[in-house]
């Protein structure tokens, strides 16, 4: 039986006609494995995923290659953006076998849940040099049988070193350690693509957080070269594909090193952190540009990707009616017809590249690049209002991709820290207001008991339970909120919360918390995990919330965690720092002793702060009292009565 029709994930009930028979990942699935003797298949996706769509429609739909599954293995599906413990644990042992990781993610277990050999997107023929996913079902079965002690002997080897792969040894003190700043400011100029703006060649992913870094690095440094690839690449991707010219967003990544063709899924956790590298690059550059796509995105997720309560769906998919991007793309009879006469004034400011070398008759817009540094950008964007409306008219009639409608904790976390970032932006308060209104649906509805968060809520219900990120991420917002607003319950909040994370992530003679905590059963693996993926690891965002918790709190409560994190990772953070940029973020904030403003007068800095960037800036509420006090390098200058005399000790940063 397919039991994946009693699960809530909308990525496993996308499953749960299929002729397999999934299992969800639970204690009872687990014990059936190791009762019956037969290996476990776990296949892990998401509901956005196009090539997970692409494997489930060529195999997992197929009574005859289902009937091999069901007769030989125990078949568990498990949602990523449910169990990114789980994801995390065989993306390492997938790659630890020398395999590219990827989605779908098909890994195969002895049955005392121990993986020994995987892969990805499997076809359903031979094609390409690749085995089919039949002959990978049986090869492996009959390795089970044939070579079970070998097998076994493997799988041991390979879960213990799984469980290595994070240990990090503990340093005394930070206090020798100097980060050499040339040698890490050539380690990531070697990263950078100047001809395109981003990272690496292709496939092209925004690394939002690695542009925040290379903005902090910039400014600290007095390197102009870092803020303009920051810059660059952030106008590079507004300007390409992967950047939706119709209604706004962002998609996951560009196939190409150009940022002509997406991978079409947004996802909010993208939107979050490219929402917040705007909002520092607008601060730095106050461009125009830059500022009118972020604005497009917000006012998309707003209209297309909120919930009623205020918080935000997970993802939109890549694929609807069966093909990817097939929402997006236009052939150039389509535009012609829609546009007619402005078509020719349209393709001065766009252009278009082919979906792919199957598909040249269908085109993705982009802005074209000869445009990216033009006075004239936004007033041909402007000009082209009409038109673009008349295609998003006519593209409105297409049926549009699905929506993810779990809530995640964290991901809605992070969006609140972005508005709050945009706040300092513009002085919104559109933009606080919308922070809050996430902060305060969090702590109604987000906790399954005064301590312990739900991974996501989804029609009205709380479901599973939070992991690490989404403990860091959600004690981040809440100070952010509290930074702008001296709501006194919100750092009452994130000190209980940090309390708790201390107390049940621990890991023993370690200070990197574990992705998942006591209370997660059915964890493969209570590991610490400093890697980073998506987004910043949430060690380093703990990180900071201790030393923000630290100054509100007027303490030294948080530092030896503080500390002693920092020294475990320092070493490889700067080994790795294209790879880590979250980390190195903090890392170097620490170091350099970033300054914080006491006031109770947020609203009063607001327009010294929307026209400078200040790396690490805290704001720390001053309830009782009036003026402004700097304290920076653990120095605290006598307060000020009007903002404005703070500015000459801010000067190096305007």
């Amino acid at each position: 039986m397919n039991e994946l029709q009693f699960e809530t994930s909308p990525y496993l009930r996308q499953h749960k006609d299929n002729p397999v028979h999934w299992y969800a990942w639970n204690s009872a699935s687990l014990a059936k494995a190791r009762h019956e003797q037969k290996p476990i298949l776990v296949s892990i996706g998401y509901s956005t995923c196009h090539w997970c769509h692409v494997m489930a429609h060529e195999s997992f739909e197929d009574p005859l290659i289902a009937e091999l599954m069901n007769d030989y293995f125990i078949n568990i599906k498990i949602d990523r953006e449910e169990r990114p413990d789980l994801d995390n644990y065989f993306m390492n042992a997938i790659q630890a076998m020398g395999i590219s990781g990827g989605w779908p993610l098909n890994c195969f277990l002895t049955p005392d849940a121990k993986p020994f050999y995987g892969g990805t997107y499997f076809p359903p023929s031979p094609n390409f040099g690749r085995a089919s996913w039949k002959q990978i079902l049986i090869a492996v079965h009959e390795a089970f049988i044939q070579k079970n002690q070998e097998l076994n002997q493997q799988a041991n080897e390979l879960s213990k070193h799984l469980i290595q792969l994070n240990e990090l040894r503990i340093l005394e003190t930070l206090d020798n350690q100097n980060i050499d700043f040339e040698k890490l400011l050539i380690q990531l100029k070697a990263s950078f693509d100047l001809n395109q703006g981003g990272f690496g060649n292709q496939p092209k992913f925004p690394h939002a957080s690695l542009i925040r870094l290379l903005f902090q690095l910039g400014v600290l440094r007095s390197n102009n070269s870092f803020i303009h690839h920051g810059l660059f690449s952030l106008k590079a991707m507004s300007a390409g594909g992967i950047f939706d010219h119709l209604e706004g967003g962002y998609c996951r990544y560009s196939v190409d090193g150009q940022w002509d063709v997406p991978h079409f899924e947004k996802m909010l956790y993208d939107h979050a952190q490219i929402l917040q590298a705007l909002a520092e690059a607008c601060r730095i550059s106050n461009d125009a540009y830059l500022r009118e796509r972020a604005r497009h995105s917000i006012q998309f997720f707003e209209r297309q990707m909120q919930d009623v309560s205020g918080l935000f769906y997970a993802a939109m998919d890549a694929d609807s009616e069966g093909q990817e991007g097939a929402y997006y793309v236009w052939t150039k009879a389509q535009l012609q017809t829609v546009l007619d006469d402005k078509l020719a004034s349209f393709m001065e400011c766009f252009g278009y590249s082919n979906l792919d070398h199957h598909h040249t008759d269908l085109k993705v817009l982009r802005i074209r690049p000869g445009l990216l540094y033009s006075d004239q950008l936004i007033h041909l964007l402007t000009e082209q209002a009409n038109a673009l409306a008349a295609l998003q008219e006519v593209r409105s009639h297409r049926i549009k991709p699905s929506i993810d409608t779990k809530l995640i904790i964290g991901w809605n976390a992070m969006l609140a820290s972005a508005y709050c970032a945009w706040f300092l932006a513009d002085g919104n308060e559109l933009d606080l207001a919308a922070a809050q209104k996430i902060v305060n649906q969090i702590i109604s509805k987000g906790f399954r008991n005064e301590h312990e968060l739900y991974r996501y809520l989804i029609d009205g219900s709380g479901v599973g339970q939070g992991f690490l990120e989404d403990y860091a991420l959600f004690v981040k917002a809440l100070l952010d909120v509290y930074s702008l607003t001296g709501r006194d319950e919100l750092v009452r909040k994130a000190e209980s919360l940090m309390d708790f994370v201390l107390l049940h992530f621990k890991v023993e003679e370690s200070f990197v918390l574990k992705t998942s905590a006591r209370f997660h059963a059915d964890a493969i693996a209570q590991v610490a995990d400093w890697g980073e993926s998506n987004y910043p690891n949430p060690n380093a965002i703990l990180s900071y919330c201790g030393r923000y918790l630290n100054e509100a709190l007027n303490s030294f409560k948080y530092q030896a965690f503080v500390e002693g994190l920092l020294s475990q990772i320092q070493e490889l953070a700067l080994k790795h720092p294209v790879s880590m940029g979250g980390w190195l973020e903090e890392l170097v904030s620490f170091k350099e002793s970033v300054p914080l403003i006491k006031t109770n007068a947020i609203e009063k800095l607001l327009p010294f702060l929307s026209t400078t960037y200040i790396p690490g800036l805290m704001l720390i509420p001053k309830s009782g009292e009036d003026g402004f006090q700097l304290c920076e390098k653990g120095l605290c200058f006598q307060s000020v009565d009007l903002p404005e005399k703070l500015l000459p000790l801010l000067s190096k940063y305007s």
